[in-house]
């Protein structure tokens, strides 16, 4: 937002002096006033302003009210700094920052609005058109100020009326439900209660809604349909109308503003309207309070005309649903530094009307109240016969419709007070006293990167222009800084401006760096100046170079002026490489070899094992690795330390393997008998120069290449043979064979059984010990008709005598048996004849 505007209509500038200017429209402009010093503001905008000009500082609002939940909610308890004023000088401008000829007279808190207008200087001037000022909008506006050495001459009227405070719309009620809604604030989002209109004084959402009056400020009707109540000024507002009869009519319209006490030198702008209670969408606002007119002039001439900053009254609605109206704006302020008047002048600071009802609903619904009259301060002893004065009370608004039971009723609500209040003899508040100074210093130049003002000065109050509060201000930056004291009166305070520069130089070596042995390193310094570098040891900077040894470097940055320096280091750490050892657990061996290897290498974060063979193996600890091939091998060891650095060694033919011979025989013959007891070794190993014999019987060895050896031809054996092939490298190999000896075929067939039914012979079975194959044997039993009576392979199963689980009769039988030798393929058939006896 833009504050600060140049309002101007018909005039040709915003501000003239010349012998007889005619002047209409609005004259003054505006801007906010940010912070306040003993001859000084800060402004949001002083850029209209120019050294010489006259001004007036007023404050808007900043009392403090009651905040009771009683009928005092809204009375003032302290004015504070509000409706102060002055005039002044301005003596120069730098930035924001406007200084005035002479200290200011009263306190200002710019939490309370203070504005800052600019007030044109005439020698002679004409009112042409109505003459004005723009709407107060919370933050400028609302006060009309002008000075006329000569005469002003009025052919057109000055108004104000409706520029003061602002009357509310506020209302949230969402429904037509009625209730009892007593308190005197509510929030306006809770729907219990309007909008307050505007005062001298702050309030926060909590409180913003409800009945009771804001300081000057009408309070908003309550919950249902009520009217809003009257502003106020210098006479108190009228209290808002009842609620809707259909409610019950209680009466909880907004409470009328407060009159306001005027002790000097304080004005304050018209209270606006409090906001009706409305859900229908026809309810009405509290009208705008009239605002501030002061003229300074040697004469005021008027044509009959007038000058007036009356409040405004509430718009009538015609509806036909209902809902309530908005509270009358109160009159303004008048004030006149004039040594005389001519001609006949008329002065009007009325209040507002409240709200009319004017709807075809036949409910009774609260009209508004009406606004409070104003104030006229003059600087005479009485009022001059040719000026009459107006100070008529807004009425309370009634019911316009002749059909409604509350016809031409107020319902409740009440006018505005009568009130003239006059203050006489008045002069208008301008300072002629001279701010005292303070001297912090004079402008400070040096080469340290900080520096302290200590002005020395002993004071009640510190403010400096970095927001420190303190009696001395450390210094970090180049630059303005400004101190302001004060001595016990916090009223006005004294200023003083120091320039400081800081030629100081800063200079940042880099970081420590670490690097191994046989390393390049690059150091470059920086600083925020325009500087040189010079560094120890020989050192270019931002040149590489290899230092062997950890070292400090210092540079020293010097100023391009060569008046300021400074100094900074850095570490250079030289870390040493990994020292690389490792060990094997043996130096050779036989394949598959199985090696272990011990890593001696010393501060080993990471190490990698490569061998010829293109096995890698990582990690740090002791290693284990099988050589499965014959050959010389070699290793590569990479060891990184923990502070990075790498170092390699090589091992050549660090373990050496050799191949094992290979051990093959066959025996032959593989089967021996009695005839033949005897076998030969026939040896296919290679590589071997050394022969050990192991025959399996127990019975002897050889180391001879191809040996003999007899066995015993007692029984049927198998018998093992074990070669172990030794080479001159100590590595062997080992090959097994086996012999057997064949005893023949070893059987027994009785010829006769008796299954009789005893425990003995009543089975027929043969009786096979050696020399046959189990899994190929078959044994068949016939009658004498040559039919199969019984069949069996299994040579442990017999005939039980019977034939399908009948026994057989007596007598002779044939049987047959063929079975297939252990030894080799030859098959055998044998048979004969039994006995079955019973």
């Amino acid at each position: 937002m833009k504050f600060l505007s140049c309002y101007l209509i018909i005039v040709i500038s915003c501000f003239i002096n010349s012998l007889n200017a005619q002047i209409s429209g609005i004259v003054n402009q505006y801007t906010p006033v940010t912070n306040i010093f003993c001859n000084e503001v800060e402004v949001w905008d002083a850029s209209v302003f120019s050294v010489g000009d006259r001004v007036l500082i007023i404050q808007m609002k900043g009392a403090d009210i009651n905040t009771s939940n009683t009928a005092a909610f809204g009375t003032v308890t302290n004015y504070n700094s509000s409706g102060h004023y002055e005039f002044a000088t301005i003596s120069s401008i730098s930035g924001n920052l406007v200084s005035f000829q002479y200290r200011l007279l009263n306190s200002y808190e710019v939490t309370g609005l203070v504005q800052l207008i600019l007030v044109p200087q005439y020698s002679n001037t004409t009112v042409t058109g109505t003459l004005t000022a723009p709407d107060w909008n919370g933050s400028t506006g609302g006060v009309l100020v002008m000075e006329v050495s000569g005469t002003l001459t009025l052919n057109a009227p000055i108004s104000l009326t409706g520029k003061g405070f602002r009357g509310s719309f506020a209302c949230t009620n969402p429904d037509g439900g009625c209730g009892s809604f007593q308190n005197y604030f509510y929030p306006v989002s809770s729907g219990y209660g309007a909008g307050k209109g505007e005062g001298i004084a702050h309030t926060n959402v909590l409180m913003d809604g409800g009945r009771g009056a804001l300081a000057n400020g009408g309070g908003g009707g309550n919950k249902h349909n009520t009217g809003g109540g009257g502003g106020s000024n210098g006479s108190k507002g009228g209290r808002g109308g009842d609620q809707a009869n259909f409610c019950g009519q209680q009466p909880l319209g907004g409470e009328g503003g407060f009159a306001l006490g005027y002790g000097l030198p304080r004005i304050f702008m018209g209270g606006g309207g409090g906001s009706s209670d409305h859900n229908n969408g026809v309810g009405t606002s509290g009208s705008d309070g009239g605002g501030i007119i002061i003229i300074r002039a040697g004469m005021i001439q008027s044509n009959n005309s007038y000058i007036e900053s009356n409040g405004e009254n509430v718009a009538v609605v015609p509806n036909n649903i209902g809902d309530g109206s908005g509270g009358g704006g109160a009159g303004g302020t008048l004030v006149f530094d004039v040594n005389s008047f001519s001609g006949a002048l008329q002065l009007r600071i009325n209040g507002g009307n409240g709200g009319d009802q004017q709807t075809t609903y036949p409910g009774c619904f609260g009209p508004g109240g009406g606004g409070g009259t104003g104030m006229i301060q003059i600087s005479g002893s009485l009022i001059p016969t040719n000026v009459t004065t107006q100070f008529i009370p807004g009425n309370a608004g009634v019911t316009l419709n002749s059909s409604s039971s509350c016809y031409m009723q107020t319902y409740g609500a009440a006018p505005g007070q009568f009130g003239p209040v006059y203050s006489f003899n008045q002069t208008l508040p301008e300072s002629t006293f001279l701010p005292a100074t303070i001297d912090i210093g004079t402008d400070i130049v040096t080469c340290s990167p900080s520096v302290v003002i200590d002005p020395g000065i002993n004071a009640t109050g510190y403010l400096w222009s970095t927001g420190a509060t303190t009696p001395t201000l450390t210094v970090t930056a180049s630059g303005e800084y400004w101190l302001s004291v004060t001595y016990g009166n916090l009223i006005c305070s004294m200023r003083d401006t120091i320039l400081v520069t800081l030629d100081s130089i800063t200079v940042d070596a880099g970081p420590d760096q670490d690097i191994c042995v046989g390393e390049n390193v690059i150091l470059h310094a920086s600083s925020a100046s325009n500087a040189t570098f010079s560094w120890d040891h020989g050192v270019v900077d931002s040149v590489s170079f290899s230092p062997q040894t950890t070292t400090v470097y210092i540079v020293t940055a010097t100023s391009s002026n060569m008046t300021c320096s400074n100094t900074d280091s850095v570490q250079v750490t030289v870390n040493p490489l990994p020292i690389v050892s490792v060990t094997s657990s043996v130096p050779s061996g036989c394949v598959p070899l199985t090696v272990m290897f011990d890593n001696l290498s010393t501060d080993c974060a990471n190490c990698t094992w490569t061998f010829s063979d293109g096995t890698i193996l990582n990690g740090c600890g002791d290693q284990f690795a099988v050589f499965e091939n014959p050959g010389c091998y070699d290793l590569t060891m990479n060891v990184t330390s923990n502070a990075g650095c790498i170092n390699s060694a090589n091992f050549p033919s660090i373990v050496c393997v050799s191949p094992v011979p290979i051990a093959s025989f066959y025996p032959s013959p593989i089967s021996l008998n009695e005839e033949n007891t005897t076998t030969t070794m026939v040896n296919n190993s290679i590589g071997g120069t050394h022969y050990e014999w192991n025959f399996g019987d127990g019975l002897g060895s050889s180391d001879l290449f191809e040996p003999l050896h007899s066995y015993s031809p007692d029984g049927f054996e198998s018998y093992l043979i074990s070669l172990t092939v030794t080479d001159n490298n100590g590595c062997s190999d080992i090959a097994y064979g086996k012999v057997y000896m064949e005893a023949g075929v070893i059987y027994y067939v009785p010829n006769s059984f008796t299954p009789d039914g005893n425990e003995f012979n009543q089975v027929f079975r043969p009786v096979f010990t050696s020399g046959f194959d189990l899994t190929d044997f078959n044994f068949q039993v016939f009658n004498r008709w040559g039919e199969v009576v019984f069949e069996s392979q299994n040579a442990e199963v017999g005939w039980d005598g019977t034939y399908h689980d009948e026994p057989v009769q007596e007598g002779v039988y044939t049987w047959r048996i063929e079975f297939k030798s252990s030894r080799n393929s030859d098959r055998q058939l044998i048979h004969g004849h039994l006995n079955l006896i019973k």
